[in-house]
């Protein structure tokens, strides 16, 4: 069934950024003049290893080896993505020639098994790089190297003013930043003068969204993703009762999994290629990139409701009419959720006792200064309002987050998206007693069935997500440790991690 349409992020405008140029010797057909099959093609390709098997990393033209590759992380939660990796160099060609220097950049390339899916190619500005371990001339030394998304002239300080919607006026900005840019909305209520006094595009932009405003059904943030995009995201959209799920398309299957081989197989064979786009620990669909191979949970909403409390009035005085404005900001909740769910407000009681109120007096007050209304100024009505509305409606979302651990790559999944998790429980006997009606046979320990956790399935939006290589990666179902071989094969891992707004009340 199709996703619900005011949730999908669309692309509606490519980035035109130019990235370096990266080379690989083609070993493929022997044409590399220092392979010794010259002339003869070979079954294996080396060029479906890189990128695939662990990423591809060049800085000042040196090549990494998937053997000088310690760990890799590209982390996209923030406003830009960043990247971290470990590299362990034996020789002094890296830290003699391409050491990095001040601008240098790290080029990435990363792809799924599948070539259906873009992949993911980026150019990141260096910030910093230490060494430790380095003999008396420089080699055998472990370097750690992070850097940021390079958006050329993001950091540039501009005196400039762009009249309209901030969706117009940010798609605008990214125009001029050749980037792309993608939304789940089409229009906001908000024009005005925007205006950057000698600051950063970075900060104008993050500004500019902070005060944007439509509707008190909607709220808003943004981002700039792997692929270029400047997303401008109407997060309110990604919430609802709604239960369609969209498909995608099943990658990076594998004949060999040791658990659903002979499905996956069939599925191959079959060229369906087609599932719902759904997260699940369900056994079935180990081998394919919606297998969750485990989860944790983290829960800040006391210190989330410490800091913002739980009502918070936005207090500022308006020039035009010369009044003094305390308006306080109540999260939303969603639409349709009604009175079975746990709305992290306070303390959920048990049934037949009283409800606790004590929430309902904590609450922040936040001075905004002076708003200068159009026309006699450049702000629109909502300009302060929308600060901390957007604030106080996104950091709700940082209470509760459930973060999963995916193998390899999961192309089909963006930031943003709205998404399924269906969660089992199998091997725990008194969960499922508890849970099995009095007329059901009750399950036999020998044998656990598997059973629906209501608490943790439904409806979530992915807040952000990271990707990472180890050398010794934690999971994998390419092969598991033996006495002869005690760790895991190198490989990727894709965290995914998960928000949404109320929960069901625990059976």
């Amino acid at each position: 069934m199709p996703q619900n349409e005011k949730a999908i992020i669309r692309s509606l405008m490519d980035p035109a950024i130019p990235l370096d140029s990266i080379e690989i010797y083609d070993a493929d057909y022997g044409t590399n003049k220092n392979s010794s099959m010259e002339g003869e093609p070979r079954d294996y390709k080396e060029t479906k290893n890189v990128g695939t098997n662990f990423p591809y990393i060049e800085i000042n033209n040196y090549v990494f080896n998937q053997d000088e590759i310690l760990n890799f992380s590209i982390d996209y939660t923030g406003f830009l993505p960043k990247v971290s990796f470990k590299v362990f160099v034996k020789g002094k060609t890296f830290p003699s020639g391409a050491i990095p220097k001040d601008g240098d950049l790290a080029s990435v390339f990363i792809r799924a098994l599948n070539d259906t899916f873009k992949p993911i190619r980026n150019d990141y500005r260096i910030t910093s790089v230490t060494s430790k371990g380095a003999d008396s001339e420089g080699m055998y030394g472990a370097y750690t190297i992070n850097g940021e998304l390079f958006v050329p002239h993001l950091y540039d300080e501009v005196v400039v003013s762009y009249k309209g919607t901030s969706y117009n006026v940010l798609k605008e900005i990214a125009r001029e930043l050749k980037l792309g840019f993608a939304s789940n909305d089409t229009a906001t209520a908000d024009e005005q003068t925007w205006i950057s006094p000698r600051t950063d595009y970075r900060e104008y932009i993050l500004s500019i969204a902070d005060h944007a405003w439509k509707d008190e059904q909607s709220f808003f943030d943004v981002f700039i993703d792997v692929y270029y995009n400047l997303n401008f995201v109407n997060i309110n959209n990604q919430f609802s009762e709604d239960t369609n799920v969209d498909l995608a398309l099943l990658t990076n299957l594998r004949i060999t999994d040791t658990m659903g081989g002979e499905t996956t197989e069939k599925q191959l064979t079959e060229l369906t290629g087609q599932t719902s786009k759904i997260l699940t620990n369900w056994p079935d669909y180990k081998g394919t990139p919606g297998f969750i191979h485990r989860y944790n949970v983290s829960n800040k909403s006391n210190q989330v409701s410490q800091a913002y409390g739980y009502k918070t009035y936005t207090q500022f005085f308006e020039q035009n009419s010369e009044q003094y404005w305390s308006i306080y900001v109540d999260p939303l909740n969603t639409e349709g959720a009604g009175g079975n769910k746990i709305i992290l407000k306070g303390r959920t009681t048990k049934p037949g006792t009283p409800s606790e109120d004590y929430w309902k007096t904590q609450a922040r007050h936040v001075w905004m200064g002076i708003q200068y209304t159009a026309p006699e100024g450049n702000a629109h009505e909502k300009y302060n309002y929308a600060k901390l509305w957007n604030d106080r409606n996104n950091v709700e979302l940082e209470k509760i987050t459930i973060n999963i651990d995916l193998e390899r790559g999961n192309f089909n999944l963006y930031r943003g998206e709205r998404i399924p998790l269906i969660l089992f429980v199998m091997n725990d006997i008194r969960h499922q007693t508890i849970l099995n009606s009095p007329e059901q046979e009750q399950p036999d320990a020998m044998y656990p069935s598997m059973i629906l956790d209501r608490f943790y399935s439904g409806y979530y939006m992915i807040a952000g997500m990271s990707f990472s290589y180890s050398q010794d990666s934690p999971i994998s179902s390419m092969g598991m440790p033996t006495e002869e071989n005690p760790r895991n094969p190198p490989g990727f891992i894709h965290k995914v991690y998960l928000t949404r707004r109320e929960w069901p009340t625990p059976v």
